[in-house]
């Protein structure tokens, strides 16, 4: 829900009046004569709830994580957004869960789930919190807390970030106990489009694990610090219905007292649309010493694959895939597994129809004109 926000307007008529408690909407028109023309939006919601469990087995014990007795959760969400006539936003997000549920949050009464707070203009844009980094298949794909940017050069975008992965918010602090370790990470992408339909880039990125940030006793014993780097080069081709993407890695890391260890990838996919059909195909070559800051890269797997997707009619999709796959393994040069496999399905999409008297409601402007029809609404 949208919350009501109270202001102050600081007028010669207001500061002889009461406050008044306005709608979001007149803050944000307020904002916009006061702030020449710029837009303040307020967004907020709170979901609270209260439930009781009752927990029982044919054993008489208690083998789950849920727990007897009366509980509750709230859920809040909040957002605010400025905006200004000359292309530039500023947005703050936040998202927090509490509850006395040890079956929802186990290590604490409350966990941020979003913070982020950003900034974007025409040609740039930052961010800082929670980040995503997302530059390709093989390179950076994961969830940070730190900054993120962007700068756009002409036709040559870059790309860069730096923060720390952990499991929420409360593990950076040292609030719960660590599952993983603390991870610094940094990364750098450079992308430079040749023409419309193609565009070329490379990457670089690193990962350094802290030695004693796992400090959970079950994980602590058998965790080992690991070190990574890792660069990739890629292209891609998209004049329209066809689209070809391909991507080469390589990457180095060393485990505490193991060793080091690298490794290459190679990835190739190609799709071409031609109406309702879409096929598709690819080649990716992964070796088992690869390892890198994207989770979309499994080390050891070796495959091909082809397929196609129909969309029969609106209501009807039809899908089929051929794959072969060869697991690789570090102690030997032979695949220990050659599996083909193929696959069918099929997805049915049920939407309402809407016929008489609320079909001529729905109909749009645009849609009464083509045929004619006058809505309900139009015959005054």
């Amino acid at each position: 829900m949208i919350l009501s926000v109270v202001a102050i307007l600081f007028t010669s008529q207001a500061l002889a009046s009461d406050p008044q408690i306005l709608t979001n909407t007149q803050v944000n028109q307020a904002w916009q004569q006061i702030n020449d023309g710029s837009a303040l939006d307020v967004r907020g919601s709170i979901t609270p709830e209260f439930y009781s469990n009752h927990v029982s087995s044919a054993n008489g014990s208690t083998n789950t994580a849920l727990k007897e007795g009366v509980f509750h959760k709230e859920v809040l969400q909040s957002s605010v957004r400025h905006s200004n006539n000359e292309g530039t936003s500023q947005s703050f997000q936040l998202n927090v869960t509490e509850t006395d549920d040890p079956a929802v949050l186990s290590k604490a009464n409350y966990q941020i789930n979003n913070l982020q707070f950003s900034q974007t203009g025409q040609t740039y844009s930052i961010a800082a919190g929670d980040v995503a980094p997302n530059f390709s298949t093989l390179s950076s794909a994961l969830a940070t807390r730190g900054l993120l940017g962007r700068k756009q050069f002409s036709d040559t975008n870059l790309n860069a970030y730096g923060g720390i992965a952990s499991e929420s918010w409360e593990a950076l602090d040292g609030r719960t106990d660590r599952s993983q370790f603390l991870r610094d990470t940094y990364g750098v992408k450079i992308e430079q489009t040749l023409i419309p339909e193609i565009k070329v880039y490379g990457t670089a990125q690193q990962g350094a694990d802290r030695s004693g940030t796992l400090t959970n006793p079950q994980f602590a014993p058998y965790g080992i610090a690991t070190k990574i780097r890792a660069a990739t080069v890629g292209a891609s081709y998209d004049p329209g219905p066809f689209h070809v993407a391909s991507e080469f890695a390589t990457s180095d890391h060393s485990l505490d007292q193991h060793g080091d260890f690298s490794g290459q990838a190679l990835i190739a996919d190609a799709s071409y649309k031609l109406q309702s059909l879409t096929l598709r195909g690819g080649f990716h070559h992964v070796d088992p010493g690869f390892v890198s800051l994207s989770s979309m890269a499994m080390p050891g797997i070796k495959e091909t694959y082809t397929g196609a997707d129909w969309t029969t009619t609106s209501w009807l999709n039809l899908g089929a895939d051929l794959r072969n796959s060869k697991t690789l393994s570090m102690a030997s040069t032979n695949p220990t597994s050659d599996t083909n496999s193929s696959s069918i399905r099929a997805g049915i999409n049920f939407e309402a129809k809407v016929t008489g008297r609320d079909a001529l409601v729905s109909c749009t402007d645009e849609c009464a004109r083509k045929t004619g029809s006058i809505r309900p609404r139009d015959k005054n």
